[in-house]
């Protein structure tokens, strides 16, 4: 039996659907959250796409989040690490993201959206990135006003959504308020172990 069609790519420009489309706007009081390198809010732009929501040709830098500090280890050690968290990932910061005025973004968990593009979850835990890439270069070049793409996480639940940043859309009012090296957050690092059956190798301190 033939699996599910592969999803639509988008096929006009610019998105019908998109024509009077009013945004999902995220919250100044609500917290974005990530895992990184350094304290620093961390923007890349790749020469070639990575991630599933990357420029296709270097068109645009982005910043991948999730809206729970618990659901972003599930993100990124779930689906990148095999849920282990060696010696040296305990110098890595959990970086809290707030924003100073609401961001209007893509929401792609609204069905009603979903349904006028002709996409369905797939869009965000599938694994058709060369799909995924094409959208988000569309939403980027036909709406200027969007800041970034909210969408369901493929690892960390429905209890929390993920949102991908057009750094550059945002740069001037997004910024770190906190960051805090996994070493160091002992409480926290150890709920995510349990609820993601994580690997935890480091010392806390």
């Amino acid at each position: 039996m033939d699996g599910p069609a592969r999803l639509d790519t988008p096929s006009t420009r610019p998105i019908p659907a998109l024509e009077d489309y009013e945004p999902f706007r995220w919250d100044e009081s609500l917290s974005l959250w990530r895992i990184q390198d350094s304290p620093q809010l961390s923007v890349r732009r790749y020469p070639e796409p990575k991630y599933r929501f990357d420029a296709p040709s270097g068109e645009y830098a982005t910043v991948y989040t999730n809206s729970s500090e618990i659901g972003t280890f599930a993100e990124v050690y779930r689906i990148e690490r095999k849920g282990r968290l060696g010696r040296a990932e305990g110098e890595r910061y959990l970086v809290e993201i707030t924003t100073t005025e609401p961001l209007p973004l893509i929401d792609l968990t609204d069905v009603m959206l979903l349904s006028a593009l002709r996409l369905d979850d797939r869009i965000s835990t599938g694994d058709h990135y060369d799909i995924c890439r094409a959208w988000a270069l569309a939403f980027y070049q036909d709406r200027l006003d969007l800041c970034g793409i909210r969408y369901w996480p493929r690892k960390a639940g429905r209890n929390n959504t993920n949102v991908v940043l057009f750094a550059e859309r945002c740069s001037s009012f997004v910024g770190v308020n906190s960051a805090n090296k996994l070493k160091h957050i002992e409480r926290t690092m150890l709920a995510a172990r349990d609820l993601y059956d994580l690997v935890v190798k480091f010392r806390f301190e």
